[in-house]
């Protein structure tokens, strides 16, 4: 029986050891290139940008706070991250314009945005007095110690913009890492936040992976009482907001 001879097809191009190792190299430079030009990218905007705030962090450390049961509830064993949200007015950083409590619970797949009444109670120097009030006296870093206390919720950052800048956190669920990255000298030069880059990027990464179908918009739960003066106070439903973000769970 005569052996069939092989023939090599000239319009078929054959792949060898040294050209797949080629291929591979190719590949690994590519990516060494996209992951360099996230990364000039972010450190060129956060060069004129007010991350990474160190009188922040370290307001976050002393007055954040912690996750407070109630005598109906138990601290839930969920990865919750919250971000304590300042928007101020546009044109005046000391007035306080709105406030927003973001929540991100990586374990149930879930987040919320909790609107807080900017003229919610709250206690200073043991006097009851407002968050907008406070705000307007210490800004954003006295703040921190009184929205936790009153609400009875750890704060993990805090993230502090004008109306707009809010508007373009809100579209970090929409984006990758990649595309954040382009957008990083706008975005960046609105924000002031604790958080350095990575630890933005993070969390983008989180809210994209949650996804914004599955993040709630839900006003916090208050309630109306007299104050000693016959004003009428606002106060945060602690047990009902833990609940609703998940870092408490029911008895």
């Amino acid at each position: 029986m005569k052996q069939r001879k092989r023939y090599e097809r000239s319009d078929v191009l054959a792949l060898g050891a040294h050209k797949t190792r080629n291929a591979l190299l190719a590949l690994a430079v590519v990516v060494t290139v996209v992951v360099t030009g996230v990364s000039v990218l972010w450190n060129l905007a956060q060069a004129n940008s007010n991350l990474g705030d160190t009188g922040l962090s370290a307001s976050i450390k002393k007055d954040g706070g912690k996750n407070t049961a109630t005598v109906n509830t138990q601290l839930s064993d969920h990865v919750v991250t919250t971000v304590l949200v300042f928007i101020h007015a546009d044109k005046n950083e000391s007035v306080l314009s709105s406030a927003k409590l973001l929540s991100l619970d990586q374990s149930a797949g879930k987040g919320c945005i909790v609107n807080l009444p900017a003229d919610m109670t709250v206690t200073l120097d043991n006097t009851q007095t407002t968050l907008s009030e406070v705000f307007g006296k210490q800004q954003s870093k006295g703040s921190i110690g009184v929205v936790s206390t009153a609400t009875g919720v750890k704060i993990s950052h805090v993230m502090v913009v004008d109306s707009y800048g809010w508007k373009k956190v809100l579209e970090l669920s929409n984006v990758g890492a990649t595309q954040l990255a382009r957008q990083a000298t706008e975005l960046l030069g609105l924000l002031h936040t604790d958080m350095s880059a990575p630890d933005l990027l993070n969390l983008a990464e989180t809210a994209h992976g949650i996804g914004k179908k599955n993040v709630a918009v839900i006003d916090a739960p208050c309630t109306s009482v007299a104050g000693t003066d016959g004003a009428t106070q606002t106060l945060i439903d602690s047990e009902q907001l833990g609940l609703a973000i998940g870092t408490l769970v029911a008895k």
